[in-house]
């Protein structure tokens, strides 16, 4: 038996009071971030949904003489040249799989005093797995073995695994890229 139209409002109306309700406690759910996770040369990392724009798959890469090792070329996503890192070669832990890559193109505001708004960059993943939370308290400090330049990009890792990737601070960073020094980033 079906309930009538204005009792199933009433009881989708609740339900989804309830849901947006904060939890009684007040813990856990104001420390929940979304991350977009992906998988790099056998590893998963995670990036902070709130800094990606969009995920491509098959964009053509065309190389950059004279760029960064890191920096496997520029794309073209929507009329728009951006340039694309290899995370895989930026941290040293080999390279990424064969083939054809899913790419992220991720966005945030150029630090205070900075020319440009808006930075955007790239990088290349094997795969992206999906959006995931995790809460704060999930995240550990980076193990010892993360050290050297590289490691001031890596918030931490979880249990699972997960290594936290500052996607902020690395696209706050000069990559050297022909692309930004053009000004062709918006």
């Amino acid at each position: 038996m079906t309930e009538p139209p204005e009792e199933n409002r009433k009881i989708l109306k609740k339900r989804a009071e309830a849901a947006a309700a904060a939890p009684k406690d007040g813990a856990g759910a104001r420390e929940q971030t979304q991350f977009l996770e992906f998988a790099l040369a056998g590893e998963r990392y995670a990036v902070e949904l709130a800094l990606v724009r969009e995920v491509c798959a098959g964009k053509r890469i065309t190389h950059i003489p004279g760029a960064p090792p890191h920096i496997a070329g520029v794309a073209n996503i929507r009329g728009q040249i951006l340039p694309v890192a290899d995370l895989a070669l930026f941290f040293g832990i080999g390279a990424g799989t064969p083939g054809p890559r899913e790419i992220v193109i991720l966005r945030a505001r150029a630090p205070e005093g900075t020319a440009g708004e808006i930075r955007e960059l790239c990088v290349m993943a094997d795969t992206v797995c999906g959006v995931r939370q995790v809460s704060a308290a999930e995240i550990q400090p980076p193990p010892p073995g993360f050290t050297g330049i590289h490691a001031k990009y890596l918030g931490g890792i979880t249990q699972e695994g997960l290594i936290i990737f500052l996607a902020g601070r690395f696209l706050e960073a000069d990559h050297g890229t022909a692309a930004e020094k053009n000004g062709r980033h918006q």
